[in-house]
């Protein structure tokens, strides 16, 4: 009687290791908090639930502060109100930090990392799925210029087109100031948002000839719009990357490989139809992400 207890003891302790051997492959967090950001238009929201849920599934405790607004409020809360956030490689380069985009989203993610360090904030992660800033026109735009690439609005006579963008556009390298460095553009300007649907509605109206969206925005091909050929090569590779601070991810090696999971996952197409399922088909970011996820096998 006695050798049978041992051994049931034993096979309890035996039982209870791996139980916590398992436990601790999805609960690698223990607790730990970390608040999860994005700007203010639906494919940051969308990614930004992405990043949250498998942190949270892993065992950190995760808080939420969506729709931040643009890219300069977003870093500007980072790392010490926002750890984690997800980012554009070349805009995140060429817009916040200083730097020149390219082509080549691996050089611009090598850049990113040097330049952020000071900051104390490093990127985990680089996914295939890229989301270009893009200028949108509607077709009849197109038809009554004759508009193609972005280099065909230097032939507009007659009107002085407006551009709508996001507020820091007029002197951003990639919106107003490159469209006049590059294109030798000179457009009239109207704020308006970062790749939502007031840009998309101000265009829509009539308030605006020009919108800078996004090229993922599901809205530019359900209304049949124009998005102009970038035929002097003005924008760069835009791909996703996970944004996170520093200490954190030193603190927390798990976390590059829980973010990379999403991100190597991802792809253009996928941002396309993600989108539209919030955007036109107004469903819930966060609801979105979990299916996503879950189809995925990240939770």
């Amino acid at each position: 009687m006695m050798r049978r207890r041992t051994v049931s003891a034993a096979l309890l302790v035996l039982v209870g290791l791996v139980a916590a051997a398992c436990g601790n492959s999805t609960n690698t967090g223990s607790g730990t908090p970390v608040t999860v950001g994005a700007n203010n238009f639906a494919e940051s929201d969308i990614v930004a639930e992405m990043y949250g849920q498998v942190l949270a599934h892993a065992g950190y405790t995760v808080h939420y502060k969506l729709d931040v607004g643009a890219r300069q409020v977003l870093q500007a809360a980072m790392p010490s109100q926002i750890q984690v956030a997800p980012e554009y490689v070349g805009s995140l380069l060429s817009v916040y930090l200083g730097g020149t985009g390219s082509s080549d989203p691996n050089a611009e993610y090598s850049e990113d990392v040097a330049r952020l360090a000071p900051k104390k904030m490093t990127l985990v992660a680089l996914s295939p799925a890229a989301d270009q800033n893009a200028f949108v026109v509607t077709k009849a735009t197109a038809d009554q210029y004759h508009l193609v690439n972005v280099s065909d609005l230097k032939n507009v006579t007659g009107k002085t087109l407006t551009l709508g963008g996001p507020p820091e556009c007029p002197q951003s390298p990639l919106c107003l100031a490159g469209l006049k460095s590059v294109y030798g553009l000179n457009l009239n300007f109207q704020p308006v948002g970062v790749c939502d649907p007031a840009t998309a509605q101000a265009l829509q109206q009539g308030r605006i000839d020009i919108a800078e969206l996004c090229s993922t925005q599901s809205v530019i091909a359900q209304n049949g719009w124009v998005v102009l050929n970038d035929d002097k090569h003005l924008e760069q590779a835009d791909n996703i990357v996970a944004e996170v601070g520093s200490a954190l991810a030193a603190a927390h090696p798990d976390i590059k490989t829980l973010l990379s999971g999403v991100c190597t996952k991802l792809t253009t197409s996928t941002l396309v139809q993600l989108d539209a399922d919030v955007e036109i088909n107004h469903q819930d970011a966060s609801s979105v992400a979990k299916t996503w996820l879950t189809q995925n096998g990240l939770l």
